[in-house]
C-alpha cells in the first residue's frame, strides 16, 4: 500500500468502508472497486494511466487535489508519530472517534471534505506533484470518463 493507493481506496470505497472492513451490494460494490484501480494502480502502488492522462491528468483539478491528498498522508508515512497525530487530529470530524491510521483519515477526508481544509492542506509533506498551491473548496474527486464521444460517469477502465 501506499498513499496513492490509500487515497484511492478511501474515496473509491467511501460508503462501502467501516472500521477498516470493505462491504456492499453488486453493482456498487463493484463499481468501486473498479474506480479505486482507475485513480492509483494497486499492483504498482502508482496513478492510474486514467487518473494521469487525458481526459483528466492536467486538463481538471483531480490530480493536484488527489496528490495532495496523498501529501497530507506522507505528513504521517513520512513522517514522525507526532506528525501522524496532527493529520489524525486535522482529519477528525466532531462528534467522531478519531482516526487511528491513514485509511481512515483519508476516508474522514473523502466523507466530510469540507471539514478542517486549510489545517489538512498545511499539513501536507510535498512528495507528489502535480499538487494544489492552496487549499480547495473541498477534498473531492471527480474523474471524467469517456467512450465513444460520450462524456459521463460510469465508463470504468478507460
Amino acid at each position: 500500500m501506499t498513499e496513492l493507493t490509500t487515497v484511492s481506496s478511501a474515496y473509491s470505497l467511501a460508503q462501502f468502508l467501516s472500521r477498516g472492513s470493505v462491504s456492499g451490494p453488486a453493482p456498487g460494490l463493484p463499481n468501486a472497486a473498479a474506480t479505486a484501480a482507475n485513480l492509483a494502480d494497486p499492483r504498482t502502488g502508482k496513478l492510474s494511466f486514467v487518473l494521469a492522462n487525458s481526459p483528466n491528468g492536467n486538463a481538471t483539478e483531480t490530480l493536484p487535489i488527489f496528490n495532495t491528498v496523498a501529501n497530507v498522508l506522507a505528513r504521517c508515512t513520512r513522517g514522525t508519530r507526532a506528525d501522524c497525530n496532527r493529520v489524525f487530529a486535522a482529519a477528525n470530524p466532531p462528534g467522531r472517534a478519531r482516526p487511528g491510521d491513514t485509511l481512515a483519515a483519508a476516508h474522514n477526508m473523502a466523507r466530510r471534505p469540507t471539514h478542517n481544509l486549510r489545517r489538512l492542506f498545511q499539513l501536507q509533506r510535498p512528495v507528489f506533484r502535480p499538487r494544489l498551491r492552496s487549499a480547495p473548496g473541498a477534498w473531492v474527486l471527480a474523474l471524467v470518463y469517456t467512450r465513444g464521444g460520450f462524456d459521463g460517469p460510469g465508463a470504468h477502465g478507460l
